[in-house]
């Protein structure tokens, strides 16, 4: 029960499990159009996945690299650029700084602007299936997946996934009880 209930059992978690690996995060299809933006949080971390110019699903950290507020607080359509509702620096869709205010008051420090992006997070998606990852040195999604997904690759790969049915709810529990009810699918 411990493993259920202890903030330091889950902070573990954050640092090892949910840091480490590969989780599934949402669908190719909730990003339809460029600018298309969902903010989620992970092992307790604000990411920001969206898709870009080039038809790619990124996710970069949502903080601005000034003062490192959130960027995108609710899933929608930024257009395209990711503005900073702080102090209004400017992103691309790809993560890179387009836009700094007041550069002149940066001048005496040699501010690079091409050094302050977005910081990256590793985002693959299988068959409509998006994951991301926040560590660097874990194998890619399809050896960590290996052959676990291929019973569901032919069915998800066949056409293009649509949404019948969608239901959002904040619940005040563990994700590993939320993962337990949900994958029983026997009942």
């Amino acid at each position: 029960a411990q493993s259920y209930t202890d903030q330091g059992f889950l902070d573990n978690e954050c640092k090892t499990v949910l840091a480490d690996g590969w989780l599934f995060i949402g669908f190719v299809h909730e990003f339809l159009k460029s600018g298309d933006a969902v903010p989620v949080t992970i092992a307790g971390k604000p990411i920001l996945l969206i898709r870009n110019a080039k038809d790619e699903i990124l996710a970069f950290h949502n903080v601005c690299s000034h003062r490192c507020l959130k960027l995108v607080n609710e899933k929608k359509n930024v257009g395209k650029v990711i503005k900073c509702p702080y102090h209004l620096w400017t992103y691309d869709l790809d993560g890179a700084c387009t836009g700094i205010s007041k550069p002149d008051g940066y001048t005496a420090v040699k501010l690079d602007r091409d050094q302050l992006g977005l910081i990256p997070v590793r985002c693959d998606s299988i068959a409509g299936l998006v994951f991301v990852c926040l560590s660097q040195s874990t194998e890619p999604v399809e050896d960590y997946v290996g052959p676990i997904i291929e019973p569901v690759l032919e069915p998800l790969a066949a056409a293009p996934l649509k949404v019948f049915h969608y239901n959002k709810a904040d619940l005040a529990a563990n994700w590993k009880l939320w993962q337990d009810n949900n994958s029983e699918r026997y009942h």
